[in-house]
């Protein structure tokens, strides 16, 4: 029997308690992810900078004023679902050509999304 796909509420709850399990809000600890254990010495993750950067984004991650609304395409006038989809294709070409860590690409898709909504 085949699930029913997830709500962005869901998955932002889900994201929540991922981010709950490796920040503690009332000690300001952080214990470091698996992905940045694994390359702490890689240079194009700064691994002087994982922990407290770490801790600011999980911080972040427990405020949803830092996601796009559901609808965010609805209000806007100036573009369309199309025109976005144009743009994160490009996105996601430069993103490839430059080599750059996944998270630039969502950061910035993310930047996009929420420009557009408030718009």
């Amino acid at each position: 029997m085949a699930q029913a796909p997830l709500t962005v509420q869901d998955k932002i709850k889900a994201f929540h308690s991922m981010c709950q399990q490796f920040y503690d809000p009332e000690t300001n600890q952080s214990n470091l992810l698996p992905v940045d254990k694994a390359n702490i010495n890689n240079p194009q993750y700064i691994g002087e900078f994982v922990a407290d950067n770490q801790i600011a984004m999980q911080k972040d991650c427990l405020n949803s004023s830092k996601y796009p609304g559901p609808n965010c395409m609805g209000t806007q006038e100036e573009i369309n679902v199309k025109m976005r989809r144009i743009l994160v294709d490009w996105l996601t070409d430069v993103h490839m050509k430059f080599k750059l860590v996944p998270e630039t690409l969502f950061i910035t898709i993310n930047m996009v999304d929420r420009y557009t909504e408030n718009k």
